[in-house]
């Protein structure tokens, strides 16, 4: 259970996994409250999952939703395992599960904070009652599940890794060079890079100042902004404001992200808040230097040796970019080992996955 299935973090997650399991013996299916049509969900019905829908879930409005995922699970009774991936939100379908009898009832966390004031108010109050109809507990990171299940739960939580298919991303000097040529970009450029929906969350607005700040030094240099969302507007509307349109590539969503990770000579990061911040792993699988927010994005996120730098958010943008052009290494190597050391393999988190649904 969650919103979508377009191509965030927590989707493209389950997506890698539902490839790796066997579907012989587990099957993924959907309940989404994004009413248009998924890209990941032509993909679902090929491997033998199925799509089904309820209404957004609304703070002002909860009732449709309810009903909808009350009518869901009356007419459904087959289903013995219900994994939510809605944040503190899950409290309202798990709680319907468990009316039903659905023995096994998880919930997931993935980011550590809840955004407004008033909404980490409500989050916080769903949160009471989450811990009380979950059967399970599982995170991405330490810092997400003591921000939904409370530190004294954080040892009964499991910590699932959000692991990637690795070997797309390491780093390969052909496809860079290849990539470059299409998109015009010569190799002596340097080009700054970022991954994520355009909502505030991921605080495109100060990237697109720390990027104005390299401008101003590197004049020729580029911004590559992967990502679709609400904001789209807004940042387009900023990019022109700094007379940048010529100097900022926007892609919307792709399905080859890993090809333009090798573009990239820095992957720039800097989310008000994050449960992990996935793609800072598949950056660094592609050999990337990375710069995010210290205190924002769990420090479990820097798997490698010396590619991860923290920055506050407190700095201002000519200090992030004084950071990043002063610490880009002169050679850019695989960090493969590393990142599969750290557990990020897709692989093995999909057995980890098959054998707890096998055996719950």
């Amino acid at each position: 259970m969650l919103d979508g299935l377009d191509r965030g973090g927590i989707e493209t997650m389950l997506i890698n996994l539902y490839r790796h399991i066997d579907r012989d013996q587990v099957q993924f299916d959907f309940l989404l409250t994004n009413p248009h049509h998924c890209e990941y969900e032509d993909e679902v019905i090929a491997l033998g999952g199925r799509i089904y829908r309820a209404p957004r879930f609304s703070f002002l409005r909860p009732d449709k939703y309810i009903r909808a995922v009350d009518c869901f699970f009356a007419t459904h009774p087959e289903y013995r395992i219900v994994h939510s991936h809605s944040t503190a939100k899950s409290a309202i379908p798990l709680s319907i599960a468990k009316k039903y009898g659905v023995p096994v009832r998880i919930a997931h966390a993935h980011i550590n904070q809840g955004g407004q004031w008033w909404r980490e108010m409500l989050q916080s109050i769903m949160k009471l009652r989450l811990n009380h109809v979950c059967t399970h507990r599982f995170a991405c990171s330490t810092d997400a599940a003591e921000w939904l299940f409370g530190a004294q739960n954080i040892s009964n939580t499991r910590i699932i890794i959000n692991a990637i298919e690795l070997d797309k991303y390491q780093y390969n000097k052909l496809t860079r060079t290849k990539m470059r040529s299409q998109l015009g970009i010569p190799e002596q450029t340097f080009v700054c890079g970022h991954i994520g929906r355009f909502t505030e969350q991921k605080n495109h607005i100060f990237l697109l100042d720390i990027f104005a700040a390299i401008h101003r030094v590197k004049p020729d240099a580029k911004l590559i902004l992967i990502g679709k969302g609400p904001l789209e507007q807004d940042i387009k509307a900023k990019i022109a404001a700094l007379h940048l349109n010529n100097d900022v590539i926007m892609t919307g969503e792709i399905d080859n992200v890993q090809d333009y990770l090798q573009v990239m000579d820095a992957f720039v990061f800097p989310s008000l808040f994050e449960g992990l911040g996935m793609v800072l792993i598949e950056a660094q699988a592609a050999g990337l230097p990375c710069y995010t927010s210290l205190d924002k994005v769990p420090a479990a996120a820097a798997v490698t040796k010396d590619l991860v730098r923290f920055l506050p958010l407190e700095n201002n943008a000519d200090l992030w970019a004084k950071t990043i052009l002063d610490t880009i290494p002169k050679q850019r190597i695989s960090h493969i080992r590393e990142v599969r050391a750290a557990g990020y393999d897709v692989i093995e988190t999909a057995k980890q996955i098959q054998h707890f649904y096998l055996n719950v």
